[in-house]
């Protein structure tokens, strides 16, 4: 499969809902040949991911496949916190120990152990 056909694949799948400045720009960034690190930050709330964090590492992979430099961002600050976003109450306070845990569950799941 063409360079093209295999971006277009990843992009037109319904997975990323938006792209700054644009759609079309950032395509043809990647139909020049340019290089692009792309990355996705994370909060490990829990020792599990969920569907939604799959699909993105899924796409990170891809993009990696096609030569990009990918980052892995896991980020501890709603985990330490709670976060109360349209939530009727926050989420628990994880301590230094169990964010560790929960960073090398989603190591393990990723496949970066």
């Amino acid at each position: 499969m063409d360079l093209k056909k295999k971006v277009d694949a990843i992009l037109e799948r319904g997975v990323i809902v938006d792209i700054i400045p644009s759609l079309e720009a950032f395509r043809k960034v990647l139909f020049r040949g340019h290089k692009i690190r792309i990355y996705i930050g994370a909060d490990p709330t829990s020792p599990s991911l969920h569907l939604s964090h799959g699909k993105n590492y899924m796409i990170l992979e891809e993009f990696r496949q096609l030569g990009h430099e990918v980052i892995i961002l896991i980020g501890d600050f709603t985990a330490r916190i709670g976060d109360p976003t349209n939530r009727s109450e926050a989420r628990k306070h994880l301590s230094t120990e169990e964010i560790q845990q929960n960073i090398s569950k989603w190591f393990e799941q990723i496949g970066l152990c």
